[in-house]
């Protein structure tokens, strides 16, 4: 998964990672990201530590209370 609040650099980093993994899921903030997350759980989360409604830093302690791999 992919989290980037700029458009642009989303779409654009997005297609590249299309290019070498099969599934790529993109979101827009950390609030969207925590909601594929549970629905998708991703071996792989690359995210923006500055963004709004949840940064990336909540994000991943998010994550880590419920999942520690």
């Amino acid at each position: 998964m992919f989290v980037e609040d700029d458009a642009m650099t989303r779409i654009q980093i997005s297609n590249t990672l299309k290019m070498i993994f099969k599934e790529v899921y993109c979101a827009k903030d950390g609030e969207e990201a925590f909601s594929i997350y549970e629905d998708e759980s991703p071996d792989i989360i690359l995210t923006d530590i500055q963004m709004p409604r949840k940064d990336g830093i909540k994000l991943t302690r998010q994550i880590r209370n419920i999942d520690y791999n």
